[in-house]
């Protein structure tokens, strides 16, 4: 779990982003599931239909989500962790950044979801702690064509995307 969680705050905790990774013993490859945040389904123990995301608040926030991705998908939950946004930071700053690679500039529109996302440099470049944290969170990725601004048009799908890319490229630099 991605937790947008941030200390001091009195607000609920917020799953920002839902992952189930299986490891493979034998190949030694993890294979990501992502689960859109906004995706309905019956939340357990409460007989109700909600977002998922839903599900993590709360005081047993953590088993109940478990437990509804484990009653709705079949899938059984061994391991749980959860990362927040200064824990995300820090492993970032950690391993010096994280190489990725731009063939446009992308940037995250001014307005109510702008998470300061603004990458300019094309080509492979070594994104910081923070502007992956927005790379992560932008809800509204715009990229830079030769006819202007154009909005991703996946949605959290290419947010979910992006995530699992930055994932595998952390851990490959780690």
């Amino acid at each position: 779990v991605g937790s947008d969680f941030r200390e001091g705050e009195v607000a609920d905790k917020r799953s920002d982003s839902i992952m189930v990774m299986r490891v493979d013993p034998e190949s030694s490859q993890a294979f990501a599931l992502s689960f859109p945040r906004d995706l309905q389904v019956e939340i357990a123990g409460t007989g109700e239909t909600r977002k998922i995301n839903s599900a993590y608040n709360g005081d047993e926030g953590i088993q109940r989500l478990i437990d509804t991705i484990q009653e709705n998908f079949a899938i059984p939950i061994h391991h749980y962790v959860e990362i927040d946004f200064a824990g995300f930071m820090g492993l970032v700053d950690h391993i010096g950044g994280i190489p990725m690679y731009f063939d446009m500039a992308v940037r995250n529109p001014p307005g109510e979801h702008d998470v300061g996302l603004n990458i300019t440099e094309l080509g492979c470049i070594n994104v910081g702690s923070e502007q992956a944290l927005a790379l992560a969170r932008s809800r509204e990725l715009q990229y830079r064509t030769p006819e202007g601004w154009e909005t991703d048009p996946y949605g959290d799908y290419g947010r979910m995307t992006r995530q699992q890319i930055i994932i595998r490229q952390t851990i490959k630099k780690a």
